[in-house]
């Protein structure tokens, strides 16, 4: 009976040690503790890694800086989720969150107990170290962020809650909204789900864009499994359509313009392929500036514009980048505006 009864309690401590692994649990204990987490995204365990987050702790931890630290396997498939919202291209990077579990910072260098007190320093002044730009995303790193926090937030929903439609139609707004600052694989891969579980029409479509945006190499090997899922629900293959979006001008520049004024950005097309195409979605890197298209199909030799409204918010130059998607051969084509927004002009009427 003893016997039995350290049995149980050996393998309910191994329970425990292992849900204590969960990014969930994780997250739950940072709230409760009210402590930032680190994460280190791996494919394998790496005692180097894990030395280094043992020698902050013993150089620079005290009271006022503790730190949960934690590392990941993605290839194990309860974290692949991570690799695929975070699109993780560096098995050294360091993910930074709050105790809300909102990704606040990360960072690609070479992992240090240094480093990783640089940036936390920085994190508690406010002013998070950022890379310049991710290998795998269009978007400033700040921006990045915004967008991975709404479909982290999304898929928890998607997970916890798969038979609540309110609770489903919320994550599929935050989708739409991370879509609206840059669509990658995932978060069209996320809405098609979303929209399948909600019933709505248009789950295959999403579905298809995100096979258009998933772009060779490090990504096909990363989405393999989600990809070959579509590939067997939908009997869909990466698709080349035979219509050629053409545009005049890929950059505009609304020289100069006053504070606080609108500016209409417009980009003219044309079909010049063999099959209507459909501008599918139209988006933009940054909240100022607003896209309007037709939904309607362009035809073979036929015309349309892309409008983007522009709310010139903040003074100085500026340059701003628009993703246009369709289903044309060219399903990805990278617009820019430019211009300065001055103090010197008188605002419009």
């Amino acid at each position: 009976m003893k016997r039995y009864l350290i049995l149980i309690i050996v393998l309910i401590g191994f329970s425990c040690q292992n849900r204590a692994r969960s990014f969930y649990d994780l997250c739950e204990q940072a709230r409760q503790e009210n402590k930032y987490f680190c994460l280190n995204l791996n494919f394998r365990q790496d005692d180097a890694i894990l030395d280094a987050f043992r020698q902050y702790e013993k150089k620079y931890s005290d009271s006022d800086q503790e730190i949960l630290f934690r590392q990941f396997n993605v290839v194990d498939s309860a974290y692949a989720f991570l690799s695929y919202i975070l699109l993780v291209e560096n098995v050294n990077s360091l993910y930074f969150f709050n105790p809300q579990g909102e990704l606040v910072a990360f960072s690609n260098q070479p992992v240090t107990p240094e480093g990783i007190h640089r940036q936390w320093d920085a994190i508690r002044r406010g002013k998070p170290e950022l890379p310049r730009q991710a290998r795998e995303f269009l978007s400033a790193s700040d921006t990045l962020l915004a967008m991975q926090n709404l479909v982290l937030k999304a898929y928890r929903l998607y997970r916890q809650y798969p038979h609540e439609a309110d609770s489903l139609q919320y994550a599929l707004n935050l989708v739409e909204e991370a879509i609206n600052i840059e669509p990658y694989f995932y978060n069209l891969y996320l809405r098609g789900k979303l929209a399948e579980m909600l019933g709505k029409e248009d789950a295959k479509e999403f579905a298809t864009l995100a096979m258009q945006y998933c772009k060779e190499g490090y990504q096909k090997t990363i989405y393999f499994t989600p990809l070959q899922e579509l590939t067997r629900q939908y009997d869909l293959r990466t698709p080349k359509g035979k219509g050629i979006i053409e545009f005049q001008e890929t950059m505009l520049s609304a020289g100069k313009i006053p504070l606080h004024a609108k500016h209409e950005f417009c980009f003219p097309f044309r079909n010049t392929g063999e099959e209507p195409v459909i501008i599918a979605h139209v988006s933009s890197t940054c909240g100022c500036a607003t896209p309007e298209w037709n939904r309607r199909p362009v035809l073979p030799g036929g015309t349309d514009t892309i409008k983007v409204v522009f709310n010139a918010d903040k003074y100085g130059n500026f340059v701003r980048s628009i993703f246009v998607q369709s289903t044309a051969q060219n399903y990805l084509e990278h617009l820019y505006l430019r211009g300065n927004v001055s103090l010197d002009l008188p605002p419009q009427e």
